[in-house]
């Protein structure tokens, strides 16, 4: 805005840089003649306008729709203008922190969201350590329980042999005695 302001006051668009839309220049100089008000506002909008086209150009965007202002819009005084740009931007502004009060308050959610899944997973992991403990204790009750019953398994099978050891002594000696018996009956 400076500079069409400017471009107004001096008449000239000596700041302008080349650009695609230019017309070609004339080897020949025509003789300057004193630019009317209008001829100057007119020059300066013009090499505004054809910069901000080169920018958007550049930048990829697609023109914007600029229509020329009126009789009136060019007398409005600088201030109004102003005025009118720092309320459109006031309003941004107020916007911005509406969504970003909207956002803060998201961002708060998901925490507590994230804390009260952290602290579920600590007390998941608590409990887990817990039943891996008992599990532990159940184990080794087991271990010992199966180590008794393999004693109590080998002192079964010792007693066993001893009774077999002792029967077969048993009717040994029942075989003995019966032929003992035998050979005093038939003697």
């Amino acid at each position: 805005m400076e500079e069409v302001d400017r471009d107004k006051e001096s008449g000239s668009d000596n700041q302008r840089s080349s650009s695609a839309f230019d017309l070609p220049q004339h080897k020949e100089e025509i003789a300057p003649q004193k630019p009317h008000k209008r001829v100057g506002n007119l020059l300066g909008q013009h090499a505004a306008l054809t910069k901000e086209l080169e920018m958007r150009l550049k930048s990829g965007r697609a023109p914007a729709h600029v229509r020329a202002p009126s009789e009136s819009e060019e007398e409005e005084p600088a201030e109004e203008r102003m005025g009118s740009k720092i309320e459109q931007l006031s309003t941004r502004v107020t916007s911005a922190n509406e969504s970003l009060s909207n956002l803060e308050e998201k961002v708060g959610l998901l925490t507590k969201k994230v804390e009260a899944t952290h602290e579920k997973n600590e007390k998941a992991a608590s409990q887990m350590g817990d039943v891996m403990l008992q599990v532990t204790v159940t184990l080794q009750e087991a271990e010992r329980i199966n180590a008794e019953c393999k004693r109590v398994l080998a002192d079964a099978n010792k007693a066993k042999s001893e009774y077999q050891l002792l029967a077969r002594e048993c009717r040994e000696t029942l075989a003995k005695l019966n032929n003992a018996e035998t050979q005093q009956n038939g003697a």
